[in-house]
């Protein structure tokens, strides 16, 4: 009776640590937007990785941490 209350918990937990559900990861720090994938990535990891490269672009992230840094610290980013 337990397993059933934590099944759908556990899938979802299951599915937030499988990597092909991001396809990879945003490198911070340059001047321009990168998103990095594994080489060994399979067609769903790929599909999300474009995915959410394309939504970090539109939501300017970027930008958005440049203008925190020079806010809080005073100084530009190069």
């Amino acid at each position: 009776m337990g397993a059933l209350l934590v099944k759908a918990g556990i899938r979802g937990f299951k599915k937030r640590l499988d990597y092909s559900e991001y396809g990879g990861a945003p490198l911070l720090g340059l001047k321009r937007g990168l998103y990095r994938r594994d080489g060994s990535s399979n067609a769903n990891a790929i599909k999300n990785a474009i995915r959410i490269a394309a939504q970090f672009a539109e939501s300017k992230v970027n930008a958005k941490i440049e203008q925190e840094l020079t806010t809080k610290r005073g100084v530009g980013v190069s």
